[in-house]
């Protein structure tokens, strides 16, 4: 008979409880009572506050919900995430689709030339980026 213990798994949101009390311990302890606007993890960090060795996409959409419930926003960046308190969105500038009204007409009218166009511009713009980061 097997006598190992199961391992506890704390729930999505206990996790982001757990999530939220490290990123306040790193303001505590770094920021010397400074607040920071977003903190960026890991994903061997979120499985180690997750207490698990595979993180399921339906586990981080889980946590991801939780977080949003008590005041922070998370998202998929690099290897790891993103978190910011979602009141630091407040001032954001917002913008809306309207702009782009005659551009997406024609798009949905099955004019492929202006989405190649669209999209040669922005891949540009990420040339040209990743130019000026190299200086």
């Amino acid at each position: 008979m097997d006598q190992r213990k199961a391992l506890y798994r704390p729930s999505a949101y206990e996790v982001a409880c757990l999530t939220i009390h490290l990123l306040l311990a790193y303001e505590a302890e770094k920021a010397k009572g400074k607040k920071n606007s977003g903190f960026r993890i890991s994903r061997s960090t979120l499985r180690k506050l997750a207490c698990r060795r595979d993180l399921r996409s339906s586990f981080v959409e889980e946590w991801i919900y939780e977080l949003s419930n008590i005041g922070w926003s998370a998202f998929s960046i690099d290897d790891g995430f993103g978190i910011i308190y979602t009141s630091a969105t407040q001032n954001w500038v917002k913008i809306s689709a309207k702009r782009l009204d005659g551009l997406l007409h024609r798009v949905s009218s099955g004019d492929h030339i202006e989405i190649e166009k669209v999209v040669l511009e922005v891949e540009s713009a990420m040339i040209e980026e990743e130019a000026a980061e190299e200086e």
